[in-house]
This record gives structure tokens, sequence and C-alpha cells, in this order.
């Protein structure tokens, strides 16, 4: 009797330990999404852009997604390799350039947006005063930086002076999760 205890003892804990571990994964797959993947050194999006960007204006982010890309690169500065995922279009409410900027954590060969950590998100927008067309500026990597000056054709009618003003938020003004949402949607 005492034998059939002990036994029934230890499948109960190998039960629970193995119940524990699922829930441990479980988790761990609600705190980060894989996005893209590395093979050869490239960025390989686990996503289709097309689906995506129809999937971004449906939900109300966007009433024009302009580009995607996903970034990946060593920095010789912070001597750490880097990943970002940008998302470019027209901001629903105003019309005005807005850029929504994930850090993305690497792990092996996969890309991950980390939910749980605002630090790793931006949002960039440029406004235009007297110019109908602003754009952003990006360095080597691909990296935002600010806003493109205003091109000459796209200066408004009778206005001498005329600029794109860059603003950076950081941290979350936009729905991460619902974010993270759509992304799977477009898998």
């Amino acid at each position: 009797m005492k034998k059939n205890k002990n036994y029934a003892l230890k499948i109960i804990s190998i039960l629970l330990l193995g119940l524990s571990f699922v829930a441990c994964k479980h988790k761990e797959s609600l705190d980060r999404v894989a996005v893209a993947t590395m093979v050869n050194d490239e960025v390989q999006p686990l996503f289709d852009t097309d689906d995506l960007k129809k999937n971004l204006i449906a939900d109300g982010f966007y009433t024009k997604v302009e580009d995607i890309q996903l970034g990946h690169f060593y920095n010789p500065e912070q001597n750490e390799e880097e990943a970002f995922l940008n998302i470019v279009g027209k901001e629903n409410n105003t019309d005005e350039l807005m850029a929504l900027v994930a850090n993305l954590v690497k792990n092996n060969d996969s890309l991950y947006i980390v939910i749980a950590d605002s630090s790793l998100f931006f949002t960039h927008k440029c406004e235009g005063v007297n110019c109908d067309k602003c754009g952003f500026e990006q360095d080597e990597w691909g990296r935002i930086i600010g806003c493109k000056a205003c091109p000459k054709d796209e200066f408004v009618e009778n206005q001498e002076s005329t600029n794109c003003n860059h603003s950076i938020s950081t941290g979350t003004e936009w729905n991460v999760e619902k974010l993270v949402s759509i992304i799977n949607k477009s898998k």
C-alpha cells in the first residue's frame, strides 16, 4: 500500500512539473512574438507584407501604409547587434506621416517583438508646415533619424517658408497587443 502511495505521488509530481513547464512556455509566447528569422544574414519576415498592409488599414492603424521594413545590423558604437521593424504610413486621424518602430530582440536566428517592454517602441511623426509631402530620413542601417526637407515641388503654393517637423515619442501611444494580433493574422 505504501509503495502504491509513493508511486502515485511520483506520478502526480511529474504531471505537475509537466504542467508548470507548459504554463511557462505559454506565458513566454504571450510576452514575445517572433516576427522574422535570419537566413544567411538576411532578415526574412514571418508575415505576408501585403496582408499586413491591408490588415493595418482595415484595423484603423493607418489610412495608407507606405512601407514596412525589417532591419538587422551590427552597431559598432554599441558593440552589439540591433534589429527593428518600421511601419510607415499615413496616420488615421490626421493623415500625417507616422512610423511605428519596434526594436526587436534577437534570440538565435529569430527576431522578436517583446510586448512587455515599452522602452522598445517608438512613434515617429513628420508634420509638414506649408509642405504637402514630408518623408523620413534614415541612417545607413535604415533606422529613422528625422524628417527630410520638404521637396521644392511639394511646397504649398505662395508660401516662402516650409519645413517638416520631426517628433518622436518613446513607449507606446499605440496598442502593441493589437499590432501583434494583426501581425499574427498576416502570417
